[in-house]
């Protein structure tokens, strides 16, 4: 039990499972070979992070919007005069 019905500092942010892992868990609990699983696991490894590939698609974003308020920023200015 918790001291004061205080949770743990981060508890709220804790996944129990990634997908991941939860994929794996339940071909296990389907009677997929352990070896089957570790098999398709490296395969779906070896695509490369999700994370990582979207991450050239959010440097462009952010670089779009850094260039549209200096234009913004310019264009304010070119107007003030």
């Amino acid at each position: 039990m918790y001291f004061g019905n205080r949770r743990p500092r981060g508890f709220h942010h804790t996944f129990r499972f990634s997908n991941e892992r939860r994929d794996i868990l339940d071909a296990l609990k389907r009677g997929v070979a352990p070896e089957d699983v570790a098999r398709q696991s490296l395969e779906g490894s070896s695509e490369g992070d999700r994370k990582s590939a979207r991450q050239p698609a959010r440097i462009t974003g952010w670089l779009f919007i850094v260039a549209l308020l200096l234009l913004l920023a310019a264009l304010m200015a070119l107007l003030a005069c």
